[in-house]
């Protein structure tokens, strides 16, 4: 495979002088730049997307938890203990 690669850009490399090589070259650069802004950007919304998941797991896992006590203190309202276990 790499040698295709050396073929298609030997191929392109022969009729191109100095300048030409210069322009490919800033626009190969520019396009690298795009790229890793591009690469920046969305790396920062992966982050702010992991730090809220896990805030809402955190907030689920709370709520879970109070829905299981209200349940609780609901089913020992309803059922009250006889006066023979009190």
């Amino acid at each position: 495979m790499r040698n295709h690669w050396r073929i298609a850009l030997n191929r392109l490399n022969k009729g191109m002088d100095a300048a030409d090589s210069a322009e490919r070259f800033k626009r190969l650069e520019a396009q690298v730049a795009h790229l890793e802004h591009a690469y920046d950007q969305l790396n920062e919304v992966v982050v702010a997307q992991q730090k809220l998941l896990t805030r809402l797991r955190t907030d689920v896992q709370r709520l879970s938890d109070s829905m299981s006590t209200i349940e609780v203190d609901r089913i020992q309202a309803n059922n009250p203990k006889q006066p023979h276990y009190q």
